[in-house]
């Protein structure tokens, strides 16, 4: 279990103490609060004492119903602190963006265009050997065996990586880390090599494939790759920092890396797929499935929860990069989803869910 940063436990208390002398004080409306039994007041109250203790700089969303019921931004957008953050901020969302590529495969296998069980050589001509031992399935699951990537190397090479840059390395290795099938190991090799297969048999960009086919006809607005960092428009995107204020330095031009997002618009994601609007219950599962139980093993959406009678629980997941940190989860059964959207990685997100929830219930 994670450790709680030492602002949360006091804050835990603070809920257990004052909760019943909120509701007295408050008057609760529909617009504010979506049961008798939240506090929407008391959660502003104690996320405002936390940014003051500087434990948040970032967007925190609750939809109850897919409604918004708590939208705000604490903290500034700019290391210079010339701008504060808005709702209207996009954030870079980490890893989140696996999720992406996992389901644009899945829509094309539901279309029977590719089979899982195929060898990624079948797609992609121009690999090593390993092509041929690696399937679809294995790639999604993260136990194909290919290595994490040498981002350092990256670096020191290029200065500015570039997504020519990023599969020419992929090209070039030359051995896997274990037999397909046999282990996990999260790579970003993964989902770049699924958005290529994507690319290969649909004859368009991922990021064309990504508007026309998943985020226009669902209706999710909001979420966009941009072509590079620094942005080249940084207009309402959230400029990412360290503790002491100082932005984020690195140069990176890998499109299909950078996925950015609005919380409301991570928020409408989730709900969608978790009520198999974009992609079948049937293929949701496939995605849900991790390669074992344990909890440092994720499946292509993260980390799915369910019943002893299959019914789904939650969806949760997290990302990060750089000094950008964000977190979704979604309670199915409770109709609630909380999103969190920082450019201050303070990781403390999985607390101040919980802390959420709690103040929530």
């Amino acid at each position: 279990m994670k450790k709680l940063s030492p602002i949360l436990p006091i804050a835990f208390l603070l809920i257990m103490v004052s909760c019943n002398q909120y509701k007295n004080n408050y008057q609760l409306t529909e617009k504010t609060i979506y049961s008798e039994s939240g506090n929407l007041h008391m959660l502003d109250s104690l996320l405002n004492d936390l940014y003051k203790e500087d434990k948040i700089n970032g967007t925190v969303l609750v939809l109850k119903n897919n409604h918004p019921v708590f939208e705000k931004s604490y903290g500034f957008a700019t290391a210079d602190k010339s701008k504060l953050l808005t709702k209207e901020y996009q954030f870079i969302i980490g890893s989140i963006y696996k999720e992406f590529p996992a389901v644009a495969i899945m829509q094309l296998e539901e279309q029977k265009l590719l089979q899982l069980q195929n060898p990624i050589s079948k797609y992609l001509s121009n690999l090593p050997e390993w092509g041929n031992s690696i399937t679809i399935q294995q790639l999604l699951q993260y136990t194909s065996g290919l290595p994490t990537i040498n981002w350092n190397l990256l670096f020191q090479n290029n200065g500015n990586p570039t997504e020519k840059d990023v599969y020419e390395y992929i090209q070039k290795i030359d051995h896997l880390e274990f037999q397909p099938g046999t282990d996990y190991l999260y790579t970003n090799c993964s989902p770049l090599l699924l958005i290529k297969i994507v690319e290969k048999i649909t004859n368009k960009k991922f990021d064309k494939y990504l508007n026309d086919r998943i985020l226009k006809p669902y209706h999710i607005n909001g979420i966009a790759l941009k072509d590079q960092f620094p942005y080249k428009n940084p207009s309402l995107m959230a400029m990412p920092f360290n503790y002491d204020y100082i932005p984020d330095s690195f140069k990176l031009s890998v499109k299909n890396l950078l996925f950015v997002s609005k919380a409301k618009s991570l928020g409408e994601w989730f709900y969608k797929l978790d009520r198999y609007h974009i992609i079948s219950e049937k293929s949701y599962k496939i995605l849900a499935k991790k390669f074992k139980a344990e909890d440092d093993f994720q499946a292509p959406l993260g980390n799915v929860i369910y019943d002893d009678k299959g019914n789904l629980l939650e969806h949760t997941h997290h990302g990060s990069s750089g000094n950008y940190e964000c977190l979704a989860r979604h309670f199915i059964q409770e109709e609630l989803t909380i999103i969190i959207l920082t450019n201050q990685k303070k990781r403390n997100l999985y607390e101040l869910s919980n802390l959420i929830k709690e103040v929530l219930k």
